[in-house]
């Protein structure tokens, strides 16, 4: 637990937000383990739980060589400034990923498109300041955390170019008006329903509330709780029903809009970097590697992961598992289908042709981040004409296999 004296307000705000990223740790066990062993099954846990805390702390993104990991951080920021051009079409897709994450607590979605919309104005940007939903930018910043990239110095002058071009092009602002509007959203829709009974919630959102260690007991203190603007904010429900109710009011917001607007998560860090240090050999191709793999893989291991869960635990046939499945599947092809073909005009290229099979399935895989890997199906080289051991080991390894191309390559070919 995180504990300080006396805190702020703002402060209380931070600290929810931490025990709230602290509390991933407890979802270790949900990596697959393949050995039967329960005592190496046990030990791969802990020591996945140990990766996650060094990253937590910063003992991972401590350099060996400052030199060697700022050379390799400069290299990666300006690739990163120079690739994600076209993200934003990409980010229409979070629409679809916030629509499945309302559906499945029971959250309205009628006011979702005008929430995105009014979270790029300065008055909802400023109301969502005003009750603590804006410090997440402060603690990306300190964890340098990036969407796409999977972390950025924003110290680097190259890391300053990244976050401009990433602000310019619309990606962080679309993010977090995201953000922003899920986040009112639902503070909206719990006032909403603080005067109705638990048991009368309905399934889904008992769930939810149960899943995030709430009681019949917490939510009847809540019905005390004053909405401020309409909204059931950290303060008001502290007010009414103490501390330790609020702490699990502001995790579970935490928690359901990081299923709702995907970002780079712990888990998807370490499952790429493990507890490597930047300045070492093994570090950087590491790091190297993860650059634009941090969204898909929280979008496997959140949505896809969620989605696995509620199938194996015999809910498949649930409504709330439904139309789950319906908005990642359907409505997330279709707007990756719309994200696809933007790019496309975007770029001077023809609009594909949609009655193919392959466009489609490219589209899904567009929704989930990893529309690269879709154009390996039906082909051995990616839009870039690299092939897929390239894509995977990460843009750093197939721009310097260009390089060399250009230079020792050419002086081979014509010795």
């Amino acid at each position: 637990a995180v504990e300080t004296n006396n805190p702020t307000p703002q402060q209380r705000v931070m600290i929810d937000k931490i025990q709230a990223a602290a509390e991933e740790m407890a979802f270790a066990e949900q990596y697959l383990v393949t050995s039967r062993n329960p005592t190496e099954r046990t030990n791969r846990i802990l020591a996945r739980a140990d990766e996650m805390m060094k990253v937590y702390n910063g003992t991972t993104n401590t350099p060996i060589d400052s030199k060697f990991a700022g050379a390799m951080v400069g290299i990666r920021n300006t690739i990163s400034a120079s690739s994600l051009v076209y993200a934003p079409f990409s980010a229409v897709t979070d629409q679809a990923t916030q629509l499945a994450a309302r559906s499945f607590i029971g959250m309205p979605a009628t006011s979702q498109l005008s929430s995105f919309v009014k979270g790029f104005t300065q008055g909802d940007r400023r109301l969502a300041l005003e009750v603590g939903l804006g410090l997440d930018q402060v603690a990306a910043a300190f964890a340098q955390q990036a969407r796409f990239v999977g972390g950025y110095n924003a110290r680097h002058i190259t890391g300053y170019i990244t976050d401009r071009s990433h602000a310019y092009s619309l990606l962080s602002p679309m993010t977090q008006a995201s953000k922003v509007g899920f986040g009112l959203d639902f503070m909206r829709w719990m006032a909403g329903m603080k005067d109705t009974a638990f048991k009368d919630l309905g399934e889904e959102t008992t769930r939810m509330m149960t899943k995030h260690g709430f009681t019949a007991d917490d939510w009847a203190a809540i019905k005390a709780a004053k909405p401020e603007k309409g909204l059931l904010t950290r303060n008001a429900v502290a007010q009414a029903a103490g501390d330790d109710v609020a702490e699990k009011y502001m995790r579970m917001l935490y928690r359901e809009r990081g299923q709702a607007v995907l970002e780079g998560t712990i888990q998807g860090r370490t499952a790429f970097i493990s507890d490597t240090q930047p300045g070492t050999v093994t570090g950087e191709l590491l790091r190297s590697a993860a650059m634009l793999k941090s969204f898909p893989t929280s979008y496997m291991m959140l949505i896809l992961g969620r989605l696995y869960n509620e199938t194996m635990a015999g809910r498949g046939m649930k409504a709330s598992t439904i139309g789950y499945g319906a908005s990642i599947f359907i409505v997330g092809t279709m707007l990756g289908a719309l994200a696809k073909q933007m790019k496309n005009v975007g770029q001077g290229r023809d609009p594909e042709d949609m009655t193919k099979a392959k466009f489609w399935a490219e589209s899904f895989m567009q929704s989930g981040g990893a529309g690269i890997f879709g154009d390996f199906i039906g082909s051995s080289v990616n839009r870039m004409g690299s092939g897929l051991a390239g894509t995977i080991m990460g843009p750093v390894a197939d721009r310097g296999g260009t390089l060399l191309d250009l230079t020792f390559g050419n002086v081979a070919q014509y010795a």
